[in-house]
């Protein structure tokens, strides 16, 4: 369970290991669903922009509209070479660091949620 701040008001969300996502304010309760079985590590909520950020275990990264009645998948960004470890959404950043468990960090431009090609590599 996250409690966190969206759009300037307390926003409650849930994620289960089913894939199943509540997302609520007063009033309002929603369920997202994802395509895979695969479950939800991490929820992100984009600050004042009514998007979320979810990242699965199946290492992929999606990108949730939720300002409409119901939320709407817009992006999805799959890694293949390495595995999702943590990501850190930093306070109104446009780009959103995602560690693997390589130890490297990748960077995704928010705006366009794309890999930004420039990688942290731990190891080299």
């Amino acid at each position: 369970m996250y409690i966190l701040e969206h759009d300037g008001s307390p926003c409650l969300c849930f994620g289960s290991l089913t894939e199943v996502f509540r997302f609520g304010r007063p009033g309002v309760d929603c369920h997202m669903r994802h395509d895979s079985d695969a479950s939800v590590s991490q929820l992100l909520f984009l600050s004042n922009e009514g998007a979320l950020i979810t990242v699965c275990s199946d290492d992929r990264l999606h990108l949730w509209d939720t300002r409409g009645k119901k939320p709407d998948l817009v992006h999805t960004l799959k890694f293949n070479r390495e595995r999702i470890v943590v990501c850190d959404l930093p306070f109104q950043s446009k780009w959103l660091y995602i560690g693997t468990e390589r130890g490297n960090i990748h960077v995704v431009n928010i705006e366009t949620f794309q890999l930004s090609g420039y990688i942290i590599n731990w190891n080299k």
